[in-house]
């Protein structure tokens, strides 16, 4: 049986200087938790797709989350291939984390 399970990798940067702006990012990161993203480092988060259809329908849902100013990106792959990540300095990811967490669209 093929694993069709892909990973979404975030990126994003937003505008920091004024409070409405840090509110709006403590709001989005607070929005990423919930949906069951998590931390690969700060800015950068992943969450486990069932399979590469889902990728577009989570890409809308982010943009209806994301304020103007922001810089965000997504990327989809594969599970494999996202187990290959290497740690060069800090904590490694803890793949049990999608192991237990199969989400269907």
């Amino acid at each position: 049986m093929i694993d069709r399970r892909c990973v979404l990798l975030l990126f994003y940067d937003f505008p920091m200087i004024t409070r409405k702006q840090k509110k709006r990012y403590r709001d989005f990161r607070k929005y990423l938790i919930k949906a069951g993203y998590y931390a690969l480092q700060e800015s950068v988060y992943v969450r486990l797709l069932s399979s590469s259809d889902g990728f577009t329908g989570e890409c809308k849902r982010l943009y209806n989350e994301t304020p103007t100013g922001s810089n965000v990106k997504a990327l989809h792959i594969s599970l494999d291939k996202f187990e290959q990540i290497v740690t060069i300095r800090g904590s490694n990811f803890n793949f049990s984390l999608f192991r237990d967490n199969i989400l269907v669209f």
